[in-house]
C-alpha cells in the first residue's frame, strides 16, 4: 500500500497593518508564534497555477481584508495536487520577549566583540603565531544556547603548524548554536536589533511590508 506524501513550501510570509508590538495583549490567545490563525485560510482548487489563483475574487477578497492586526499575510503551496493557501499567523510578542531578544541578540555580538579584541591582543604580542578566544554560553529567551570562538589574524596551515602554542596556550572552542527566531519589534531604541536586522532578516516586499525569508514544511496527509 502506497503512502501519499504531501508537501508544502511556505513562499512568504508579510507582515500586514500597523506594527503589534506596542500591544501588550495577546489578540490570538492559544495560538503559537508564526502559528496559523484559525479561519484565515483560503485555498485553491487542485492543480491550478498560482496566477490563475491570484486572478480569482476568492483570493482578491482575501488580499483586500488583510490579516488583523498582530499577524501576516503567509502563502502556500501544496505540490502533490497544486493547491494554493493563503492564510494569516501570528507574529505577536509581548514588549517583554522583544526586550529580551534585544538583549540576547547584543550580548552575543558583545562576546564576539571582546573575544577578537583579545585574540588580536595576542597576537600583536605573538607575531606568527594564533591564538583562539571564546565567548558563551549565552542563553536565548527561548532556550536555545549559543557559544563560540573568534581568531583574529588568521595564519597559514604551515605557520599554525609551526607556531602552536602550548598546552598552556590552548584555547578550545565550541559552537553549539540553536536557531532561534527574530523578534517583531519595531522602532527600537538605537543599538538594539530590531526585526529587519534580526532572525531569519527581513526584506521590503512590493507593497512595502518586509517579507519573511522562504522556508520548507513537509507533512503527512491527515485524516
Amino acid at each position: 500500500m502506497k503512502l501519499s506524501f504531501t508537501v508544502a513550501i511556505a513562499l512568504g510570509i508579510v507582515l500586514s497593518g500597523v506594527s503589534p508590538a506596542h500591544a501588550e495583549t495577546d489578540p490570538f490567545p492559544g495560538v503559537e508564534h508564526m502559528g496559523e490563525i484559525p479561519g484565515t485560510r483560503v485555498s485553491s482548487p487542485a492543480w491550478s497555477q498560482q496566477a490563475e489563483w491570484e486572478a480569482t475574487s476568492t483570493y482578491q477578497s482575501y488580499l483586500a481584508q488583510g490579516c488583523p492586526e498582530g499577524s501576516g499575510r503567509a502563502i502556500a503551496v501544496d505540490v502533490a495536487v497544486m493547491v494554493w493557501s493563503n492564510y494569516c499567523v501570528k507574529t505577536w510578542r509581548s514588549q517583554a520577549v522583544i526586550r529580551a531578544w534585544e538583549k540576547y541578540y547584543s550580548d552575543e555580538a558583545q562576546g564576539r566583540a571582546t573575544a577578537y579584541e583579545q585574540s588580536l591582543a595576542w597576537n600583536r604580542a605573538n607575531p606568527g603565531k594564533q591564538k583562539c578566544f571564546s565567548y558563551g554560553p549565552l542563553t536565548s529567551p527561548d532556550g536555545g544556547t549559543t557559544s563560540g570562538g573568534v581568531c583574529a589574524n588568521p595564519v597559514t596551515a604551515e605557520e599554525a603548524a609551526s607556531n602552536a602554542p602550548s598546552e598552556q596556550e590552548a584555547v578550545t572552542d565550541t559552537v553549539d548554536t540553536t536557531a532561534v527566531n527574530s523578534s517583531d519589534s519595531v522602532g527600537s531604541n538605537a543599538g538594539a536589533l530590531d526585526d529587519n536586522e534580526a532572525e531569519n532578516r527581513l526584506i521590503e516586499s512590493e507593497d512595502s511590508f518586509p517579507t519573511i525569508t522562504v522556508r520548507l514544511l513537509a507533512s503527512l496527509p491527515r485524516g
